[in-house]
């Protein structure tokens, strides 16, 4: 088995979730956005959240901060 000294390089992303764009520089951005409106890259939208999910989450959300705010 021969090993590589030097790291291989993931493959570049293809894949972005719309999420993930946001908090892109905006030139990276208009460059992604090019490259999925030319078809090089595909754009994954999350599902929808229901609004029950949504206060499920909120309820957690605010346990685990007075949780953290004891400590």
């Amino acid at each position: 088995m021969l090993e590589s000294k030097e790291k291989s390089k993931p493959p570049p992303r293809t894949c972005w979730v719309t999420y993930k764009l946001q908090g892109l520089s905006t030139e990276k951005f208009l460059k992604i956005v090019e490259k999925i409106m030319e078809g090089e890259y595909t754009l994954i939208k999350p599902p929808a959240v229901e609004p029950e999910e949504l206060e499920e989450f909120e309820e957690f959300e605010a346990a685990d901060s007075d949780f953290m705010n004891q400590n």
